[in-house]
Protein backbone atom coordinates (compact mmCIF):
# COMPACT_ATOMS: atom_id res chain seq x y z
CA UNK A 1 0.00 0.00 0.00
CA UNK A 2 1.33 3.11 -0.84
CA UNK A 3 1.36 6.17 1.38
CA UNK A 4 0.30 9.42 1.05
CA UNK A 5 1.75 12.67 2.18
CA UNK A 6 -1.31 14.46 4.20
CA UNK A 7 -1.05 17.36 6.11
CA UNK A 8 -3.18 17.37 9.27
CA UNK A 9 -5.35 20.40 9.43
CA UNK A 10 -4.28 22.94 11.94
CA UNK A 11 -5.55 26.66 13.38
CA UNK A 12 -2.35 28.05 11.56
CA UNK A 13 -4.33 26.93 8.50
CA UNK A 14 -6.37 30.09 8.87
CA UNK A 15 -3.55 32.34 9.02
CA UNK A 16 -1.86 30.95 5.94
CA UNK A 17 -5.19 31.53 3.91
CA UNK A 18 -5.54 28.11 3.51
CA UNK A 19 -9.38 28.18 3.91
CA UNK A 20 -9.95 31.82 3.01
CA UNK A 21 -11.87 32.17 -0.37
CA UNK A 22 -8.86 33.94 -2.56
CA UNK A 23 -6.61 30.58 -1.50
CA UNK A 24 -5.41 30.21 -5.49
CA UNK A 25 -4.27 26.29 -4.80
CA UNK A 26 -5.21 25.01 -2.12
CA UNK A 27 -3.23 21.36 -2.37
CA UNK A 28 0.00 23.56 -3.05
CA UNK A 29 -0.19 25.83 -0.23
CA UNK A 30 2.50 24.16 1.74
CA UNK A 31 5.50 21.96 0.75
CA UNK A 32 4.74 18.29 0.26
CA UNK A 33 4.47 16.41 3.24
CA UNK A 34 4.53 19.22 5.31
CA UNK A 35 3.31 17.92 9.19
CA UNK A 36 2.00 20.82 11.67
CA UNK A 37 1.31 19.16 15.09
CA UNK A 38 -1.14 21.05 16.62
CA UNK A 39 -4.64 19.79 15.19
CA UNK A 40 -7.26 22.17 13.96
CA UNK A 41 -10.54 21.99 16.55
CA UNK A 42 -12.46 24.21 14.70
CA UNK A 43 -12.80 26.36 11.85
CA UNK A 44 -14.49 29.94 12.05
CA UNK A 45 -14.97 30.71 8.65
CA UNK A 46 -16.31 34.33 9.82
CA UNK A 47 -12.72 34.95 10.20
CA UNK A 48 -12.43 34.61 6.16
CA UNK A 49 -11.89 38.21 4.62
CA UNK A 50 -14.97 38.61 2.41
CA UNK A 51 -13.02 41.50 0.59
CA UNK A 52 -11.22 39.02 -1.44
CA UNK A 53 -14.59 37.41 -2.54
CA UNK A 54 -14.07 38.57 -5.90
CA UNK A 55 -10.65 36.76 -6.48
CA UNK A 56 -12.00 33.25 -5.43
CA UNK A 57 -11.82 30.29 -7.74
CA UNK A 58 -12.32 26.88 -7.35
CA UNK A 59 -9.05 25.17 -7.38
CA UNK A 60 -11.00 22.73 -10.24
CA UNK A 61 -11.56 25.81 -12.05
CA UNK A 62 -9.56 26.98 -14.86
CA UNK A 63 -11.14 30.73 -15.17
CA UNK A 64 -10.49 33.29 -11.88
CA UNK A 65 -13.38 35.34 -10.98
CA UNK A 66 -12.58 38.61 -12.29
CA UNK A 67 -13.97 41.86 -10.91
CA UNK A 68 -16.21 43.04 -13.16
CA UNK A 69 -16.00 45.92 -15.35
CA UNK A 70 -18.32 49.03 -16.03
CA UNK A 71 -20.80 48.23 -18.40
CA UNK A 72 -22.11 51.03 -21.00
CA UNK A 73 -26.05 50.15 -21.68
CA UNK A 74 -28.75 51.89 -23.21
CA UNK A 75 -30.73 54.89 -21.10
CA UNK A 76 -33.75 53.84 -19.65
CA UNK A 77 -36.92 56.67 -19.30
CA UNK A 78 -36.67 56.29 -15.88
CA UNK A 79 -33.02 56.63 -15.00
CA UNK A 80 -33.56 59.87 -13.80
CA UNK A 81 -35.77 58.94 -11.20
CA UNK A 82 -34.61 59.95 -7.52
CA UNK A 83 -34.04 56.83 -5.36
CA UNK A 84 -34.56 57.11 -1.69
CA UNK A 85 -32.16 54.78 0.04
CA UNK A 86 -33.13 55.43 3.85
CA UNK A 87 -30.05 53.63 5.19
CA UNK A 88 -27.74 56.15 5.05
CA UNK A 89 -24.90 53.72 5.83
CA UNK A 90 -25.86 52.03 2.58
CA UNK A 91 -26.28 55.41 0.93
CA UNK A 92 -22.39 55.83 1.63
CA UNK A 93 -21.91 52.69 0.32
CA UNK A 94 -23.69 52.76 -3.03
CA UNK A 95 -22.39 56.32 -3.54
CA UNK A 96 -18.92 55.11 -3.40
CA UNK A 97 -18.89 53.10 -6.13
CA UNK A 98 -21.36 54.63 -8.29
CA UNK A 99 -20.04 58.11 -7.64
CA UNK A 100 -22.44 60.73 -8.98
CA UNK A 101 -22.61 63.40 -6.17
CA UNK A 102 -24.93 63.16 -2.87
CA UNK A 103 -28.33 61.84 -5.06
CA UNK A 104 -29.06 58.53 -6.17
CA UNK A 105 -31.26 58.08 -9.73
CA UNK A 106 -32.52 54.71 -10.63
CA UNK A 107 -29.99 54.94 -13.50
CA UNK A 108 -26.80 55.61 -11.52
CA UNK A 109 -27.82 52.53 -8.96
CA UNK A 110 -28.44 50.33 -12.40
CA UNK A 111 -24.78 51.07 -12.58
CA UNK A 112 -23.79 49.39 -9.37
CA UNK A 113 -22.20 45.80 -10.08
CA UNK A 114 -20.26 45.50 -6.82
CA UNK A 115 -20.83 46.61 -3.38
CA UNK A 116 -18.84 45.93 -1.10
CA UNK A 117 -19.24 46.80 2.28
CA UNK A 118 -18.41 44.62 5.31
CA UNK A 119 -18.92 45.64 9.17
CA UNK A 120 -20.69 49.28 8.17
CA UNK A 121 -23.85 49.31 10.16
CA UNK A 122 -25.93 48.74 7.50
CA UNK A 123 -29.50 47.43 8.46
CA UNK A 124 -31.82 48.01 5.79
CA UNK A 125 -31.52 47.54 1.99
CA UNK A 126 -34.54 49.28 0.52
CA UNK A 127 -33.30 50.88 -2.56
CA UNK A 128 -31.09 47.99 -4.13
CA UNK A 129 -33.57 46.53 -6.06
CA UNK A 130 -32.82 49.08 -8.55
CA UNK A 131 -29.26 47.17 -9.31
CA UNK A 132 -30.20 45.25 -11.61
CA UNK A 133 -26.47 44.82 -13.24
CA UNK A 134 -25.53 44.10 -9.48
CA UNK A 135 -22.76 40.85 -9.59
CA UNK A 136 -20.46 40.72 -6.68
CA UNK A 137 -22.23 41.60 -2.86
CA UNK A 138 -20.03 41.65 0.56
CA UNK A 139 -22.50 42.38 2.85
CA UNK A 140 -20.99 40.50 5.69
CA UNK A 141 -20.77 41.45 9.87
CA UNK A 142 -23.86 44.16 9.34
CA UNK A 143 -27.45 44.21 11.25
CA UNK A 144 -29.52 43.36 8.19
CA UNK A 145 -32.65 40.73 8.81
CA UNK A 146 -33.97 40.50 5.17
CA UNK A 147 -32.62 40.18 1.57
CA UNK A 148 -35.52 40.60 0.32
CA UNK A 149 -34.22 44.14 -1.47
CA UNK A 150 -32.18 41.38 -3.89
CA UNK A 151 -34.89 39.16 -4.42
CA UNK A 152 -34.95 39.41 -8.44
CA UNK A 153 -31.17 40.43 -9.50
CA UNK A 154 -30.88 37.89 -11.23
CA UNK A 155 -26.90 38.78 -12.36
CA UNK A 156 -25.99 38.19 -8.90
CA UNK A 157 -23.20 35.87 -8.97
CA UNK A 158 -21.57 36.39 -5.32
CA UNK A 159 -23.22 36.79 -2.40
CA UNK A 160 -21.39 37.03 1.51
CA UNK A 161 -24.09 37.59 4.11
CA UNK A 162 -22.23 35.97 6.44
CA UNK A 163 -22.65 37.52 10.41
CA UNK A 164 -25.68 39.00 9.70
CA UNK A 165 -29.40 38.45 11.20
CA UNK A 166 -30.99 37.15 8.47
CA UNK A 167 -32.77 33.97 8.73
CA UNK A 168 -33.29 33.14 5.20
CA UNK A 169 -31.92 32.84 1.65
CA UNK A 170 -35.13 32.47 -0.14
CA UNK A 171 -34.04 35.56 -2.59
CA UNK A 172 -31.22 33.57 -3.69
CA UNK A 173 -33.81 31.22 -5.78
CA UNK A 174 -34.07 34.40 -7.79
CA UNK A 175 -30.30 33.73 -8.99
CA UNK A 176 -29.47 31.52 -11.33
CA UNK A 177 -25.87 32.42 -12.16
CA UNK A 178 -24.97 32.92 -8.82
CA UNK A 179 -21.81 30.48 -8.01
CA UNK A 180 -20.69 31.56 -4.49
CA UNK A 181 -22.76 31.56 -1.39
CA UNK A 182 -21.68 32.12 1.93
CA UNK A 183 -23.97 32.62 4.78
CA UNK A 184 -21.83 31.52 7.82
CA UNK A 185 -22.88 32.79 11.70
CA UNK A 186 -26.83 33.13 10.51
CA UNK A 187 -30.15 31.93 12.09
CA UNK A 188 -30.80 30.21 8.35
CA UNK A 189 -31.91 26.70 8.49
CA UNK A 190 -33.11 25.94 5.01
CA UNK A 191 -30.97 25.30 1.64
CA UNK A 192 -33.52 24.82 -0.40
CA UNK A 193 -33.41 28.06 -2.29
CA UNK A 194 -29.64 26.60 -3.87
CA UNK A 195 -31.44 23.84 -5.63
CA UNK A 196 -31.15 23.06 -9.65
CA UNK A 197 -28.41 26.46 -9.08
CA UNK A 198 -25.25 24.47 -10.97
CA UNK A 199 -22.89 27.36 -11.48
CA UNK A 200 -22.24 26.91 -7.64
CA UNK A 201 -19.09 25.63 -6.72
CA UNK A 202 -18.21 27.07 -3.08
CA UNK A 203 -21.17 27.00 -0.18
CA UNK A 204 -20.08 28.00 3.11
CA UNK A 205 -22.66 27.64 5.77
CA UNK A 206 -20.36 27.37 9.10
CA UNK A 207 -22.79 27.55 12.18
CA UNK A 208 -26.66 27.72 10.94
CA UNK A 209 -28.81 25.63 11.61
CA UNK A 210 -28.91 23.96 8.62
CA UNK A 211 -29.66 20.46 9.37
CA UNK A 212 -29.90 18.80 5.62
CA UNK A 213 -27.62 18.99 2.55
CA UNK A 214 -30.44 17.61 -0.10
CA UNK A 215 -30.34 20.84 -2.11
CA UNK A 216 -26.90 20.51 -2.93
CA UNK A 217 -27.58 16.94 -4.49
CA UNK A 218 -27.09 17.29 -8.46
CA UNK A 219 -24.64 20.47 -7.97
CA UNK A 220 -22.04 18.82 -10.32
CA UNK A 221 -20.13 22.20 -10.45
CA UNK A 222 -19.75 21.90 -6.50
CA UNK A 223 -16.19 22.11 -5.14
CA UNK A 224 -16.09 23.23 -2.19
CA UNK A 225 -18.07 22.90 0.94
CA UNK A 226 -18.37 24.06 4.67
CA UNK A 227 -21.09 23.41 6.97
CA UNK A 228 -18.92 22.96 10.31
CA UNK A 229 -20.68 23.44 13.73
CA UNK A 230 -24.12 22.51 12.30
CA UNK A 231 -26.35 19.65 12.78
CA UNK A 232 -25.75 18.00 9.66
CA UNK A 233 -25.56 14.22 9.87
CA UNK A 234 -26.11 13.28 6.22
CA UNK A 235 -23.67 13.08 3.52
CA UNK A 236 -25.69 10.93 1.34
CA UNK A 237 -26.56 13.91 -1.04
CA UNK A 238 -22.88 14.50 -2.32
CA UNK A 239 -21.75 11.20 -3.44
CA UNK A 240 -22.07 12.30 -7.45
CA UNK A 241 -20.49 15.87 -7.13
CA UNK A 242 -17.38 14.33 -8.65
CA UNK A 243 -15.54 17.50 -8.92
CA UNK A 244 -15.89 17.97 -4.41
CA UNK A 245 -12.68 19.17 -3.41
CA UNK A 246 -12.82 20.55 -0.20
CA UNK A 247 -15.18 18.62 2.59
CA UNK A 248 -15.11 20.60 5.71
CA UNK A 249 -17.67 19.69 8.29
CA UNK A 250 -15.77 19.79 11.82
CA UNK A 251 -17.89 19.47 14.89
CA UNK A 252 -21.18 18.27 12.91
CA UNK A 253 -22.88 14.88 13.84
CA UNK A 254 -20.98 13.15 10.81
CA UNK A 255 -20.94 9.50 11.11
CA UNK A 256 -20.22 7.68 8.10
CA UNK A 257 -17.70 8.86 5.40
CA UNK A 258 -18.79 6.26 3.15
CA UNK A 259 -21.08 8.34 1.02
CA UNK A 260 -17.95 10.46 -0.33
CA UNK A 261 -15.99 7.60 -0.52
CA UNK A 262 -14.23 7.33 -4.03
CA UNK A 263 -14.41 10.87 -5.32
CA UNK A 264 -11.72 11.53 -7.17
CA UNK A 265 -10.42 15.21 -6.80
CA UNK A 266 -11.17 14.85 -3.03
CA UNK A 267 -8.19 16.88 -1.00
CA UNK A 268 -9.15 18.25 1.93
CA UNK A 269 -11.54 16.23 4.21
CA UNK A 270 -12.07 17.75 7.93
CA UNK A 271 -14.01 16.26 10.12
CA UNK A 272 -12.30 17.71 13.39
CA UNK A 273 -14.82 16.82 16.06
CA UNK A 274 -17.52 14.82 14.22
CA UNK A 275 -18.44 11.23 14.93
CA UNK A 276 -16.63 9.36 12.42
CA UNK A 277 -15.16 5.96 13.84
CA UNK A 278 -15.04 4.28 9.94
CA UNK A 279 -12.14 5.36 8.23
CA UNK A 280 -11.49 2.11 6.42
CA UNK A 281 -12.52 3.98 2.80
CA UNK A 282 -9.09 6.60 3.45
CA UNK A 283 -7.54 5.15 0.75
CA UNK A 284 -10.30 5.72 -1.72
CA UNK A 285 -8.96 9.34 -1.84
CA UNK A 286 -6.38 9.31 -4.36
CA UNK A 287 -5.99 13.23 -3.99
CA UNK A 288 -5.99 13.58 -0.61
CA UNK A 289 -3.48 16.24 1.01
CA UNK A 290 -5.04 17.59 4.13
CA UNK A 291 -7.49 15.60 6.94
CA UNK A 292 -8.87 16.35 10.17
CA UNK A 293 -9.90 13.07 12.04
CA UNK A 294 -8.99 14.31 15.44
CA UNK A 295 -11.45 14.44 18.52
CA UNK A 296 -14.19 11.82 16.66
CA UNK A 297 -16.97 11.61 19.32
CA UNK A 298 -18.16 8.04 19.42
CA UNK A 299 -20.79 6.26 21.26
CA UNK A 300 -19.84 3.06 23.02
CA UNK A 301 -21.88 0.33 24.06
CA UNK A 302 -24.14 0.60 27.09
CA UNK A 303 -22.86 -0.15 30.57
CA UNK A 304 -24.64 -1.75 33.09
CA UNK A 305 -22.21 -1.79 36.53
CA UNK A 306 -22.55 -2.81 40.02
CA UNK A 307 -23.96 -0.06 42.48
CA UNK A 308 -21.81 -1.90 45.04
CA UNK A 309 -18.28 -1.98 43.19
CA UNK A 310 -16.30 1.19 42.13
CA UNK A 311 -14.78 -0.91 39.20
CA UNK A 312 -16.18 -2.36 35.56
CA UNK A 313 -14.56 -5.14 33.34
CA UNK A 314 -15.54 -6.28 29.96
CA UNK A 315 -14.14 -8.70 27.30
CA UNK A 316 -15.48 -5.68 24.37
CA UNK A 317 -11.73 -4.20 23.53
CA UNK A 318 -12.03 -0.20 23.64
CA UNK A 319 -11.18 -0.31 19.58
CA UNK A 320 -14.34 -2.59 18.83
CA UNK A 321 -16.42 -0.10 17.56
CA UNK A 322 -13.65 1.33 15.11
CA UNK A 323 -13.12 -0.15 11.30
CA UNK A 324 -9.53 0.76 10.14
CA UNK A 325 -7.41 -0.16 7.06
CA UNK A 326 -6.02 -3.82 8.14
CA UNK A 327 -2.76 -2.24 8.61
CA UNK A 328 -3.90 0.45 11.75
CA UNK A 329 -3.58 0.32 14.60
CA UNK A 330 -5.15 2.04 17.11
CA UNK A 331 -3.72 2.56 20.77
CA UNK A 332 -6.35 2.27 23.90
CA UNK A 333 -6.11 5.03 26.44
CA UNK A 334 -7.77 7.25 28.82
CA UNK A 335 -9.71 6.03 31.75
CA UNK A 336 -9.74 2.56 30.61
CA UNK A 337 -6.67 -0.06 31.11
CA UNK A 338 -6.41 -3.38 29.30
CA UNK A 339 -5.52 -6.16 31.92
CA UNK A 340 -3.43 -9.20 31.71
CA UNK A 341 -6.68 -11.58 30.90
CA UNK A 342 -7.35 -9.10 28.08
CA UNK A 343 -10.56 -7.29 29.75
CA UNK A 344 -10.69 -3.53 29.46
CA UNK A 345 -11.28 -2.35 32.78
CA UNK A 346 -12.46 0.62 34.50
CA UNK A 347 -11.67 1.56 38.36
CA UNK A 348 -12.40 4.22 40.86
CA UNK A 349 -15.73 4.65 39.13
CA UNK A 350 -17.68 8.34 40.77
CA UNK A 351 -21.17 6.46 42.29
CA UNK A 352 -22.65 10.15 40.22
CA UNK A 353 -20.90 8.72 37.13
CA UNK A 354 -23.36 8.27 34.24
CA UNK A 355 -21.04 7.28 31.57
CA UNK A 356 -17.94 6.03 31.51
CA UNK A 357 -14.84 7.03 28.81
CA UNK A 358 -11.86 5.75 26.62
CA UNK A 359 -9.52 7.25 23.98
CA UNK A 360 -7.81 5.60 21.23
CA UNK A 361 -5.49 7.15 18.68
CA UNK A 362 -3.50 6.10 15.34
CA UNK A 363 -2.65 6.75 11.88
CA UNK A 364 -5.78 5.62 9.99
CA UNK A 365 -3.38 6.00 6.72
CA UNK A 366 -0.01 4.09 7.98
CA UNK A 367 3.03 6.02 6.88
CA UNK A 368 0.91 9.09 5.86
CA UNK A 369 1.47 11.11 9.02
CA UNK A 370 -2.60 11.75 9.19
CA UNK A 371 -3.66 11.19 12.90
CA UNK A 372 -7.06 9.59 14.02
CA UNK A 373 -8.40 10.35 17.28
CA UNK A 374 -11.45 9.37 19.20
CA UNK A 375 -13.26 10.15 22.52
CA UNK A 376 -15.69 7.12 23.15
CA UNK A 377 -18.53 7.50 25.83
CA UNK A 378 -19.97 4.63 27.32
CA UNK A 379 -23.53 5.34 28.90
CA UNK A 380 -23.88 3.94 32.67
CA UNK A 381 -26.44 2.73 34.30
CA UNK A 382 -25.90 0.72 38.34
CA UNK A 383 -27.21 -1.77 38.81
CA UNK A 384 -28.66 -4.57 42.68
CA UNK A 385 -30.61 -5.90 43.95
CA UNK A 386 -34.48 -5.40 43.68
CA UNK A 387 -35.73 -8.01 45.43
CA UNK A 388 -37.25 -6.96 49.03
CA UNK A 389 -36.21 -8.16 52.25
CA UNK A 390 -36.72 -12.30 53.23
CA UNK A 391 -40.01 -13.65 54.64
CA UNK A 392 -39.91 -15.33 57.74
CA UNK A 393 -39.75 -18.98 57.37
CA UNK A 394 -40.94 -21.63 59.94
CA UNK A 395 -38.96 -24.99 60.85
CA UNK A 396 -40.28 -27.92 59.09
CA UNK A 397 -42.34 -25.98 56.32
CA UNK A 398 -41.40 -25.55 52.95
CA UNK A 399 -40.11 -21.74 51.54
CA UNK A 400 -39.03 -20.66 48.45
CA UNK A 401 -37.79 -16.89 47.16
CA UNK A 402 -36.57 -15.74 44.23
CA UNK A 403 -33.49 -13.23 44.52
CA UNK A 404 -33.86 -10.21 41.72
CA UNK A 405 -31.40 -7.53 40.16
CA UNK A 406 -32.04 -4.64 37.76
CA UNK A 407 -32.08 -5.55 33.96
CA UNK A 408 -28.65 -5.55 32.18
CA UNK A 409 -26.98 -7.37 34.84
CA UNK A 410 -27.21 -10.57 33.43
CA UNK A 411 -26.07 -13.97 32.20
CA UNK A 412 -24.78 -15.18 35.67
CA UNK A 413 -25.44 -16.75 38.60
CA UNK A 414 -26.58 -16.32 42.40
CA UNK A 415 -23.97 -17.47 44.63
CA UNK A 416 -23.32 -17.25 48.23
CA UNK A 417 -20.43 -15.50 49.85
CA UNK A 418 -21.36 -15.88 53.63
CA UNK A 419 -23.94 -17.49 55.95
CA UNK A 420 -26.06 -20.16 55.99
CA UNK A 421 -30.19 -21.67 56.52
CA UNK A 422 -29.91 -25.20 57.65
CA UNK A 423 -32.49 -27.07 55.46
CA UNK A 424 -32.20 -24.06 52.50
CA UNK A 425 -29.86 -23.88 49.25
CA UNK A 426 -29.62 -21.03 46.82
CA UNK A 427 -29.69 -22.13 43.13
CA UNK A 428 -27.78 -20.71 40.24
CA UNK A 429 -30.89 -18.74 39.54
CA UNK A 430 -31.35 -17.31 42.63
CA UNK A 431 -33.85 -19.10 44.26
CA UNK A 432 -33.31 -19.89 47.73
CA UNK A 433 -35.78 -22.90 49.05
CA UNK A 434 -35.91 -26.11 50.74
CA UNK A 435 -37.28 -26.96 54.42
CA UNK A 436 -35.75 -25.18 57.57
CA UNK A 437 -34.16 -27.19 60.07
CA UNK A 438 -33.21 -25.12 62.32
CA UNK A 439 -34.92 -22.09 64.30
CA UNK A 440 -32.94 -18.94 64.51
CA UNK A 441 -31.89 -15.24 62.85
CA UNK A 442 -29.66 -16.03 59.71
CA UNK A 443 -27.15 -13.76 58.12
CA UNK A 444 -26.76 -14.60 54.02
CA UNK A 445 -24.38 -12.44 52.29
CA UNK A 446 -25.62 -13.17 48.23
CA UNK A 447 -23.55 -12.44 45.06
CA UNK A 448 -24.89 -11.79 41.65
CA UNK A 449 -22.07 -12.56 39.21
CA UNK A 450 -22.68 -10.85 35.35
CA UNK A 451 -20.85 -12.72 32.16
CA UNK A 452 -17.84 -10.38 32.60
CA UNK A 453 -17.09 -10.86 36.29
CA UNK A 454 -18.47 -7.63 37.28
CA UNK A 455 -20.48 -8.55 41.36
CA UNK A 456 -23.46 -7.02 43.31
CA UNK A 457 -23.41 -7.89 46.85
CA UNK A 458 -25.76 -7.66 49.47
CA UNK A 459 -26.68 -9.17 53.09
CA UNK A 460 -29.94 -10.37 54.47
CA UNK A 461 -31.31 -11.39 57.31
CA UNK A 462 -33.76 -14.09 57.80
CA UNK A 463 -35.66 -15.44 60.70
CA UNK A 464 -36.97 -18.83 60.95
CA UNK A 465 -39.13 -19.68 63.60
CA UNK A 466 -39.44 -22.25 64.94
CA UNK A 467 -42.40 -25.62 64.66
CA UNK A 468 -45.41 -24.78 66.33
CA UNK A 469 -46.74 -28.13 68.72
CA UNK A 470 -50.35 -28.55 68.97
CA UNK A 471 -50.89 -31.17 71.51
CA UNK A 472 -53.24 -33.99 70.65
CA UNK A 473 -56.88 -34.43 70.65
CA UNK A 474 -58.77 -37.33 71.53
CA UNK A 475 -61.69 -37.71 69.32
CA UNK A 476 -64.80 -37.44 70.79
CA UNK A 477 -66.96 -41.04 72.44
CA UNK A 478 -70.23 -41.42 71.75
CA UNK A 479 -72.29 -43.84 74.25
CA UNK A 480 -73.79 -46.71 73.31
CA UNK A 481 -77.13 -46.25 72.21
CA UNK A 482 -79.86 -49.59 73.38
CA UNK A 483 -81.26 -51.48 70.10
CA UNK A 484 -85.08 -50.38 70.40
CA UNK A 485 -87.29 -53.33 72.07
CA UNK A 486 -89.29 -54.99 69.23
CA UNK A 487 -92.31 -56.82 70.98
CA UNK A 488 -93.02 -60.81 69.79
CA UNK A 489 -95.53 -60.82 67.44
CA UNK A 490 -98.67 -62.78 68.28
CA UNK A 491 -100.85 -64.21 65.90
CA UNK A 492 -104.06 -63.70 65.59
CA UNK A 493 -106.44 -65.90 67.05
CA UNK A 494 -109.47 -66.26 65.31
CA UNK A 495 -112.54 -66.58 67.70
CA UNK A 496 -114.95 -69.78 68.18
CA UNK A 497 -118.13 -69.97 65.91
CA UNK A 498 -121.20 -70.53 68.07
CA UNK A 499 -124.55 -70.46 67.15
CA UNK A 500 -126.32 -67.25 66.16
CA UNK A 501 -127.42 -65.14 68.98
CA UNK A 502 -131.15 -63.61 68.89
CA UNK A 503 -131.12 -59.72 68.96
CA UNK A 504 -132.53 -60.21 72.38
CA UNK A 505 -129.72 -62.07 74.10
CA UNK A 506 -127.10 -59.70 72.54
CA UNK A 507 -129.18 -57.01 74.50
CA UNK A 508 -129.47 -58.99 77.38
CA UNK A 509 -126.23 -59.09 77.96
CA UNK A 510 -124.95 -55.81 76.63
CA UNK A 511 -124.47 -54.90 80.57
CA UNK A 512 -122.76 -57.65 81.79
CA UNK A 513 -120.20 -57.50 78.48
CA UNK A 514 -119.72 -53.89 79.31
CA UNK A 515 -119.03 -54.42 82.55
CA UNK A 516 -116.80 -57.35 81.82
CA UNK A 517 -115.11 -55.77 79.45
CA UNK A 518 -114.50 -52.73 82.53
CA UNK A 519 -113.64 -55.26 85.03
CA UNK A 520 -110.89 -56.64 82.33
CA UNK A 521 -109.22 -53.21 82.05
CA UNK A 522 -109.39 -52.35 85.44
CA UNK A 523 -105.97 -52.64 87.56
CA UNK A 524 -104.55 -55.08 85.19
CA UNK A 525 -101.65 -54.20 82.53
CA UNK A 526 -102.31 -53.95 79.01
CA UNK A 527 -102.00 -57.22 77.52
CA UNK A 528 -101.48 -57.34 73.39
CA UNK A 529 -104.35 -55.91 71.17
CA UNK A 530 -104.49 -60.13 70.28
CA UNK A 531 -105.17 -61.73 73.36
CA UNK A 532 -107.71 -58.65 74.55
CA UNK A 533 -109.60 -59.69 71.47
CA UNK A 534 -109.43 -63.34 72.40
CA UNK A 535 -110.24 -63.10 76.18
CA UNK A 536 -112.96 -60.59 75.37
CA UNK A 537 -114.70 -62.86 72.75
CA UNK A 538 -114.18 -65.83 75.52
CA UNK A 539 -115.98 -63.69 78.08
CA UNK A 540 -118.78 -62.65 75.67
CA UNK A 541 -118.96 -66.21 74.37
CA UNK A 542 -119.54 -67.47 78.54
CA UNK A 543 -121.71 -65.02 79.00
CA UNK A 544 -123.90 -65.73 76.93
CA UNK A 545 -123.86 -69.69 78.10
CA UNK A 546 -124.67 -68.98 81.30
CA UNK A 547 -127.87 -66.84 80.47
CA UNK A 548 -129.10 -69.79 77.79
CA UNK A 549 -128.94 -72.57 80.63
CA UNK A 550 -131.52 -71.00 82.63
CA UNK A 551 -133.48 -70.77 80.04
CA UNK A 552 -133.24 -74.35 78.67
CA UNK A 553 -134.35 -74.82 82.62
CA UNK A 554 -137.41 -73.35 82.44
CA UNK A 555 -138.21 -74.55 79.18
CA UNK A 556 -137.79 -77.58 80.43
CA UNK A 557 -139.54 -77.21 83.84
CA UNK A 558 -143.03 -75.13 82.37
CA UNK A 559 -141.32 -72.03 83.93
CA UNK A 560 -140.48 -68.74 82.21
CA UNK A 561 -139.29 -65.65 83.75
Amino acid sequence: MTSLPIRTLTAAALSLGLLAPAAPALATDLPAGAVVAAPLQNISLDLVDPAQIETAHSPTTAATVETPSRSTRAALPDDNEIVEMPDAALRSAVIAQVGGGSTLTRGSIRRLQALKAPNSGIADLTGLEYASQLSIVDLSRNPITTLEPLRGLSTIRQLNVSSTLITDISAVATMPDINYLQFNWTEVSDLEPVRDKIQLWRIELAATRVSDLDPVRGLINMSELYFQETPVSDLSPLQQLDKLYTLSAPNTEISDLSPVAGLPRLAIVNVNGARVSDLSMVNTWPGLRQVGFLNQRVAGFPVVSSRTESTYRTTQAVTAPFRMLEDVVLTAGGDATTTAEGLTLWEHIAEDATELTATVSGDPLPGSGATYSALLSYPLTRADFTNGDLPTATVGTAYSFQFTVDSGFEDGPFTLTGGSIPGLELAEDGVLAGTPAEDGTFTLDVRRTDAFGNMIDQSYAVTVDAATVVPPVDPPVTPPVDPPVIPPVVPPVDPPVGPPTSPTISNTLKPTVAGAAALATTGAPSLPVGLTIGFLAILILGGGALVLAPKRRNQADGTSE
